[in-house]
This record gives structure tokens, sequence and C-alpha cells, in this order.
């Protein structure tokens, strides 16, 4: 699991911090919801989160963003986000339960006025063309009940931003996202910056190929665990220098060789 830093122009500096573990097993859905977060999977996130405002503290002048897809939808992270320096910017994978009249996350958004239309370009993917989605875009300051699960825990408030594609063509999904943050949102242009953030994060998905298809890292014959991480720390710095070459590149292709 890494936390890779990049800027919002997608050039990626370097690694923040990776942890890698052997997964057991978990047992029922059941059983693990009773589980308390310390001894979940889910703990992954508040560890990448800790990294990111331990080098927050160290960058007083730049703000750090932790930008995590559905997976990291966990209550705990908001409350842990909501008093560090660092911000979250999460896409919500629960329609959790909220203390406004419409009950629940998806429907207080949907009551919000609209605050922006944006043309989205949706890259390619397997046998998907690319296109333009036009978005509809709509936030909000949303106080979120905490989970049964945890009922002992305070209720939180976030921003939310929702980002949503009306019509779709044909036989095409449409783009959809519910932003959770801790960034404050009081404009349609921070709440159209809020999303070009979160599209930031598919970058995580190119440096996963550059170590699986470049590095071959699952291909590595190690015959112990230390030699394996050891192998892999050595990947994760060559797959993330790739990837910087190759977004500098594509934005400035005279730039001399000199300067990597």
């Amino acid at each position: 699991h890494t936390t890779l830093a990049l800027t919002p122009e997608r050039l990626a500096l370097g690694i923040i911090a990776q942890q890698s573990w052997t997964r057991p097993h978990y047992g029922s859905a059941k059983k693990r919801r009773k589980k308390s977060i310390d001894s979940k999977e889910s703990q992954k996130w508040l560890h990448s989160f800790c990294a990111t405002e331990e080098l927050q503290n160290k960058l007083p002048q730049t703000q750090l963003i932790n930008v995590a897809d559905r997976e990291s939808d966990v209550y705990e992270l908001f409350l842990q986000a909501s008093s560090c320096h660092s911000k979250l910017l999460v896409r919500a994978a629960w329609d959790r339960s909220v203390h406004h009249p419409q009950k629940h996350l998806w429907a207080y958004l949907e009551s919000q006025p609209l605050a922006a239309t944006q043309q989205v370009q949706i890259t390619r993917r397997k046998e998907k063309k690319s296109r333009t989605a036009t978005v509809e875009i709509r936030f909000a300051k949303v106080t979120l009940k905490p989970p049964r699960r945890a009922p002992a825990l305070s209720s939180l408030s976030l921003y939310a931003v929702y980002v949503n594609e009306p019509h779709p063509p044909r036989g095409e999904e449409a783009l959809s996202w519910m932003l959770l943050t801790t960034l404050k949102i009081h404009s349609a242009a921070q709440a159209i910056q809020c999303s070009e953030y979160y599209a930031v994060r598919f970058t995580i998905e190119l440096f996963h190929k550059v170590l699986k298809s470049g590095c071959r890292v699952e291909k590595r014959q190690l015959q112990s665990a230390v030699g394996l991480r050891r192998c892999l720390a050595l990947d994760s710095l060559i797959a993330c220098r790739i990837l910087a070459l190759t977004m500098l590149g594509r934005a400035v292709p005279d730039l001399p060789c000199s300067v990597i």
C-alpha cells in the first residue's frame, strides 16, 4: 500500500510511505464489522494519513491533501483527519446517515442547488473509448452521524462535493463521484478544484502499472519476505522515477536530460 506524492499536474515527486503485510483469513463480514479499526486492514488508510501529516508538519508552506478511493471511506479516518493540518479527500462508498432532513448523504447533496457544469475527459479503459462527459457539480457542508457499528463515536462535519453525469451516452456508465473532504468548500470554483484534485488519484494506478508491467515486481522469485521487501522498495523508487520521467516527457519534451 503506497502513498505517492504528486503535484496537481500529476508529476510524481516521491513516495511518502509504503506498507506491506501478509493478508490473513478475516472470517465473515459480520465478524469483521465487530472488530476495532486497529485490527482491520482498513488501518492502512490511517497509517497513510499519519505519514502525510508527519510530512505536512515538515512543510508548513505547502498544503498536503491525502486523496483516496472508495475503499478508504472509513469513519475513523475522517475523525483523525478533522484535527490535522493536512487535508483529506475521499470518494464516498457509503450512503451515510446525516443530521439533515434528507437523512442520507446522497439525497442531501441531490437537494442542493446546481453550482456548476463542467466538461470532464474520461480516458480510454479496456474496450471503452475515451469520451467527454458533461457533469453537474453540487456541494454543501454536511454533518455525518457515526456508523451503527460504533455509535459511541462523535458526529462529524465535513464538506461534500457531488459530481454527477445526468445524461451519459447510451451504453456508457455515468461518471458519478461523491467526494468527502476536510477542505473548506464555499464556492463553485473550490468545488471544481476539489474534483480536479480527486482526478489526480488515478495516477497511483499508473504507478502500479509501471511497478507490475515495467519493473515486473510480481515476477520476482526471492525466497524470503525480507528480501522481497527490499526488492519492492527499490523497484518502487524506480517506478516512481519512471512515472515522473514519463509525465515530464509529455509536458516539457524539450527539457534537457541534465535536469534529471
